[in-house]
């Protein structure tokens, strides 16, 4: 009997490319998890199972310089591969491991892998979660797997490795693996889908979690939500992206609720509205036209509670511009983040009220001078001492107006704006369509707003104009993975893809003998020319030997070093 874990990793993933080789707490996610896997009693073999793809090359190297037995296989047909890594390597029985499983835990992987071996043919702990995600295991007796595998092809479930057991489970001799250790351990995500995930771990094990795999259940929940704690302005793609509705539904709830479903499709972090009634937000004698335009795109209470279910059902945060105290006690529950308008920023009695809540806060500054942006800030953190945090308050370039012409984003104003209030930064847009987003993308906006809407054309209300639709958040996404991908490491140092290349050595140039030189011969720059590849004595060594004599005679062409001279 070999019991092996299968280790499913590949570089192409679509939330977050390259993730099983981005350093964490300065070792590869893959070398955590090959760690932790190696500390299990249970396992005979560890396989990483990746795609036959030149992009997955990166992986098969990193397996071969550390020694890690290694499969190759289809990049779409995810069941063949494991079953061909598992028979490859003769294994009675395969533990799956997905490759964003950074958390292993070796005491659970044993006692699934000693369940398997009493005769189940399937051992889980996914059905009925108990354990995080991110400690899924699987156990699959290998000639069980290879009976059904037909199966899977022919009902297209080739893309996913054990989707067929789940669905037939009551025709499979199985067991399903569960916990009493911690009632919320199962509702955690600690798998490394996103960007956002990987930042959260990131934070728990720069804050104290130790990878010693020893897990304790009570303490990895306790230091998730510590680190999500610091996560209020971060989004699933790194900058919190808000899809601001506001009043592009004009008043109309079925229009709203298209919206909102079209936001929540636009794979947003934020759906957000802005709720006020006319008569508490405009002066009907002084502004009479603005107070029956606020009055026309007003919703109800429940109108409002009903988006904000919509949006929370859907694994999205709601959020609204409160520009009416008296909404605030039945509004809070719904909204884990306050936004403040820039027409509310000098209003500080609306701020006062919010900071008792104890929630985070995105001001936006349009309008503003810098000492009132100041002010306002000071303001706050008289109220709270929260708001000196920066994962509490987030500070937001603005320009009020719709729409505006590009010369008036003034991204470059983030950077003093972080450099003076010490908060989070980031951009609220009125442009017409995606250059400003996505340069203040690169500009490091941390909380990135923007209006939202279906279709532009043949709208009269102002705010569709400055409005992106679903395909261009979908857009701005795919550019945010891409900034992300470029932006790359901050550590100077040759990448895999150079060295699994021998760039290093065939671009760069070595000294070489020009002709042949006897021994005892004292030596000048003429003596020697420079040429790739850089084998022996690198050309930057040179002025090292010019002057010296050879202890040797020298060979036209020769590898050099440095002790060929004195």
């Amino acid at each position: 009997m070999t019991i092996g874990a299968i280790v499913l990793a590949r570089c192409t993933s679509h939330r977050l490319p390259g993730k099983v080789l981005r350093k964490i707490a300065g070792k590869e996610l893959l070398a955590h998890i090959v760690d932790g896997l190696n500390k299990c009693k249970a396992l005979d073999k560890i396989v990483i199972a990746t795609s036959d793809q030149p992009e997955d090359n990166a992986v098969a190297s990193f397996c071969q310089s550390n020694g890690i037995l290694v499969f190759r296989g289809s990049l779409t047909n995810v069941a063949e591969r494991f079953l061909g890594a598992a028979e490859s390597h003769n294994l009675t029985h395969a533990v799956r491991i997905n490759g964003d499983n950074l958390f292993i835990n070796p005491e659970l992987v044993d006692a699934i892998c000693l369940k398997s071996i009493e005769g189940f043919d399937f051992v889980s702990n996914v059905p009925n979660r108990t354990y995080p995600k991110g400690m899924s295991i699987e156990s699959i007796n290998t000639r069980f797997y290879r009976t059904l595998y037909g199966l899977f092809y022919k009902n297209g479930h080739f893309e996913h490795v054990t989707s067929y057991l789940y669905q037939h489970d009551d025709k499979i001799n199985k067991y399903y693996f569960r916990s009493s250790e911690n009632s919320t351990a199962g509702g955690i995500q600690l798998a490394i889908d996103t960007k956002f995930d990987f930042e959260r771990a990131s934070k728990m094990l720069s804050e104290g979690y130790q990878m010693d795999y020893k897990i304790d259940l009570e303490l990895i929940v306790q230091r998730f939500k510590q680190a999500e704690r610091t996560m209020n302005f971060r989004g699933k793609y790194g900058p919190l992206l808000i899809a601001e509705i506001g009043g592009n539904h004009e008043g109309d709830f079925g229009y709203a609720k298209r919206l909102t479903k079209l936001a929540i499709d636009s794979d947003a972090d934020v759906v957000k509205f802005q709720m006020y009634s006319g008569n508490t937000l405009v002066n009907p004698v002084e502004a009479p036209d603005r107070h029956k335009h606020f009055k026309k795109f007003e919703l109800s209470k429940q109108q409002y509670i009903e988006l904000a279910e919509m949006v929370t059902q859907a694994g999205k945060m709601f959020m609204a511009s409160i520009w009416n105290v008296e909404m605030i006690d039945w509004v809070d529950k719904y909204n884990p983040i306050y936004k403040i308008g820039s027409g509310d920023l000098l209003t500080w009695p609306l701020l006062a009220h919010l900071a008792t809540r104890n929630k985070p806060i995105i001001l936006s500054t349009g309008l503003a001078t810098e000492e009132e942006v100041m002010a306002t800030v000071e303001f706050l953190r008289e109220q709270n001492e929260i708001y000196t945090d920066p994962h509490f308050l987030s500070v937001l370039q603005c320009t009020s107006m719709y729409p505006i012409p590009p010369s008036a984003a003034n991204l470059d104003v983030m950077q003093r704006l972080k450099h003076l209030t010490k908060a989070t930064v980031g951009y609220s847009d009125h442009t017409e369509g995606a250059s400003a987003v996505k340069t203040a993308i690169s500009m490091g906006a941390e909380v990135l707003e923007f209006h939202f809407t279906d279709c532009r054309d043949n709208k009269e209300f102002r705010d569709h104009k400055v409005s992106l639709t679903k395909d261009e958040v979908l857009d701005l996404i795919n550019h945010i993975k891409m900034v992300d991908v470029l932006r790359g490491s901050n550590t100077k140092a040759p990448t895999q893809i150079e060295l699994d290349n021998d760039h290093v050595v065939s671009f760069r140039r070595a000294v070489y003998p020009a002709r042949d030189i006897p021994k005892g011969q004292t030596v000048s720059e003429a003596d020697f020319t420079l040429l790739r590849p850089c084998n022996g004595l690198s050309s930057r060594y040179i002025d090292q030997i010019v002057g010296k004599k050879t202890r040797r005679a020298l060979t036209k062409f020769e590898r050099l070093c440095v002790e060929d001279f004195s």
